[in-house]
Order: structure tokens, then C-alpha cells, then sequence
């Protein structure tokens, strides 16, 4: 009985194909060349209403020549035949159509083919997210190495697809006509109080903590920077914390050489972590060509004559020595003691603003007292000359008289 209705389904279909062209089952209307029509479109009964493809192994769809394309099979099994010849893109159980080439996986997507886009595309996310999650190193990339993320170890590659830290850039070589490898351009208008590249350290707030930039020119494979310019944390945050440091490093812990108080402006050359205590305080020797002090007296006001000179020079004691902290200076040194100048000539002591309140001399300004005294010395030399001057014409004149 079974047979006989295929019969007749097989006869009305060859029928309807010759006069419409069109095949229905279930249907006598058939809308298009082939239209199946489930036999119950609603309701609860278990009647199985479907289209069964052709259902194949991938080494038979493999052996197949002369396919045409478009032909539709299931392939149910992978355990036989290659990945190879028309059969490169069997790799799972699943759909596949021939493109007379090869079987090509249904549905086409980006989640298990690839592809190529045929115009430009635009997504609009509108207030939709869209996130990849992953665990390889090398997860999401766009024209590697261009871009790179390695989910792996949450770090971000530019030019790379093994970054070595949270955000790892690595420049071609620059066959351009600039003279920059990496570029970053913003519109700040002069007036606004904005940074180009803004360096923020999120750790606990604690002395020490710097937000610091590294250089090095020691190969891809190096340690720590050789120099760090950044801020480092001196003070609490209500008494200006921030200090700005530059320290270098020739293969330990890094050595600070410039620092800049964030409250007083000081600077501090060769002064290790202390506050510089003056605009400008060098630990070590200063080699210059020249040195200028503004003497205008257009500048100055209550202007009188200096008193100092060669009384009070002729009390202080000039004295050899040696720093106690080397790190002042190994040199002998000669001058006076701080203390012993106050006594004289207050003027030219200046108090440290330090712990200890180190006092210091003026050396530059002590050159006025040097002046005074060899006026002084000058004057008494020449009243000395006029004494001698006229005892020699007494002299002289009695020479004369005893002839």
C-alpha cells in the first residue's frame, strides 16, 4: 500500500512538473519549483513532518565526482576519509553544500568558517555591548602583528602578537621622512591645563609610590630602565605629596639624581631622596663659564654703604677640612666656619631650610667685604706712602746740612 501511494505521488508529481513546473507535496498549490508542506503545521501529534537530506560519511562525500554544485548532503561522521581535496572543510559533523570546488560548511559564519567581507560593513551597537571572552595567548588580533590581544595573560600587543607587559608597542623600522615612532596627537588648546599622556599610579597611597616613565636603549631583552622620569610620593597628599624625580639605574635599585619639591619649587641636583632646602642645591661641583647676579640699581631699594671690611676680616679664622658625609665631597676643602662668620658679618650666613638647619656661608656676596677691606687697606697704604714720602724730604734735608 505504501508503495502504491509513492506511486502516485511520484505520477502527480511528474504531472504537475509538466504543465506548472512546480512540485508540491501536501499541498496542490505548490508555491515554487519544489514545495514540501508539513503534514500537520500545528497541533500535538508525535508525526514526524521534515526534509531529509541525503546523510553520508565524510570519505563518500569525498569520493563523489562530477557533483553539482549546490548539491546539499549530511555528512554524520568524520571518523573516515581526509581533510583534504574537495573535502579541506570536513571537519564536523554538520551540513554541507558543493560550490564546485569543494563541500563548503552550512551555516556560513564567522563562528566556524572564514570568510572575506565583499563591501564595506557598519555594526551599530546602539546601547548593545559586544565582548569576546578567551583563554589563548594570541585571542583576538587584527592584521597581526598590528594589533594583538593575548587573553591568556591580559596584555595588549601594538606591532607584536607576544606582548611582555599589560601594553607592549614595538615600532618597524621608520622608512618614512619623520623622525618619531610612535605618534600621539590631541587638540589641547594652549590654555587648558590638560596632558597629552597622563601617567596615574591606583596602589594604595604610600610614600615611596612613583608614576614614573622608563627608558632604556639595552635590546628587547632587557631588565628594568636604565633612567625613570616620573613623580614619586614624598609627603601626604594634603601637603603636596608629589615630588618630580628623574633616577637611573646601572644594574640595581635605581639612584635618584634630580628632584623637584612640589610645594617650594626647589631642585635638588645630587641630593639622593631629600628636600632640596634652596631654589637650586648641588651636592658636588659646578662648572660654568659665568655666573650673573642682577645689580641694577634700578632694582634696588634702601641702598646704604657697606660697614663690613678689614676688621672684621682680620677676626674670623680661616680653616682646611674634610665634609664628615662624603657625600658632599671627598675634597679637602678651605674656608671658614659658618658659626664664626654669623659673629661678624651676620649678612653673609644663610640658614638651611633641613632638619639639622645647616648653616652657610655667602661666598659670592663675601667678595663686597673683600673689596671694603682692600679699600681700607688701600687708604691706610697711602697715608703710610705720604708719611714715608715726607720723612724722606726730612731726610734729604738733613743729609744736605751735614755736607
Amino acid at each position: 500500500m505504501k508503495k502504491f501511494s509513492l506511486s502516485i505521488i511520484i505520477a502527480l508529481s511528474a504531472f504537475c512538473s509538466k504543465t506548472n513546473a512546480q512540485v508540491g507535496v501536501n499541498t496542490v498549490v505548490p508555491a515554487a519549483s519544489l514545495d514540501v508542506t508539513a503534514k500537520n503545521t500545528t497541533g500535538t501529534t508525535s508525526n514526524v513532518d521534515g526534509l531529509l537530506v541525503p546523510r553520508v560519511d565524510r570519505q563518500r562525500a569525498q569520493s563523489m565526482t562530477g557533483t553539482p554544485t549546490s548539491t546539499l548532503v549530511y555528512v554524520n561522521s568524520v571518523a573516515t576519509g581526509t581533510q583534504a581535496g574537495t573535502a579541506v572543510n570536513i571537519d564536523t559533523i554538520g551540513y554541507y553544500y558543493y560550490n564546485g570546488a569543494a563541500w563548503i560548511k552550512l551555516p556560513v559564519n564567522l563562528y566556524n568558517s572564514d570568510g572575506a567581507l565583499s563591501g564595506n560593513r557598519i555594526v551599530a551597537q546602539n546601547a548593545n555591548t559586544l565582548a569576546f571572552t578567551g583563554t589563548s595567548t594570541n585571542m583576538y588580533s587584527i592584521n597581526a602583528p598590528t594589533f594583538s590581544v593575548d587573553a591568556a595573560n591580559n596584555r595588549v600587543g601594538i606591532g607584536t602578537t607576544a606582548p611582555v607587559n599589560t601594553l607592549h608597542t614595538v615600532s618597524a623600522a621608520n622608512s618614512s621622512s619623520g623622525f618619531s615612532f610612535n605618534l600621539m596627537d590631541a587638540p589641547i588648546p594652549n590654555t587648558a591645563d590638560d596632558a597629552l599622556l597622563r601617567l596615574r599610579n591606583t596602589a594604595v597611597m604610600t610614600t615611596g609610590n612613583k608614576a614614573a616613565l622608563g627608558f632604556s636603549n639595552n635590546g628587547p631583552t632587557s631588565g628594568g630602565p636604565s633612567w625613570e622620569i616620573g613623580s614619586i610620593r614624598t609627603r601626604p597628599a594634603a601637603s603636596g605629596g608629589d615630588d618630580f624625580f628623574v633616577s637611573v639605574s646601572t644594574g640595581g635599585a635605581q639612584i635618584p639624581r634630580v628632584r623637584i619639591n612640589a610645594n617650594s619649587g626647589f631642585v635638588g641636583i645630587g641630593t639622593g631622596t631629600a628636600d632640596p632646602t634652596e631654589m637650586l642645591q648641588v651636592v658636588g661641583n659646578i662648572l660654568a663659564s659665568g655666573t650673573i647676579t642682577p645689580s641694577d640699581i634700578r632694582i634696588k631699594k634702601d641702598i646704604t654703604d657697606n660697614s663690613y671690611g678689614l676688621k672684621e676680616l682680620l677676626g674670623l679664622r680661616t680653616i682646611s677640612y674634610k665634609y664628615k658625609d662624603e657625600k658632599l665631597s671627598h675634597d679637602r676643602k678651605i674656608g671658614f666656619v659658618a658659626q664664626e662668620v654669623k659673629e661678624a658679618i651676620p649678612e653673609l650666613v644663610v640658614t638651611a631650610n633641613d632638619n639639622m638647619k645647616t648653616l652657610g656661608v655667602n661666598y659670592a656676596e663675601m667678595t663686597v667685604v673683600l673689596t671694603k677691606a682692600i679699600q681700607e687697606q688701600q687708604k691706610m697704604i697711602d697715608n703710610l706712602t705720604k708719611k714715608v714720602e715726607a720723612q724722606q724730604v726730612l731726610i734729604d734735608a738733613l743729609n744736605l746740612k751735614t755736607k
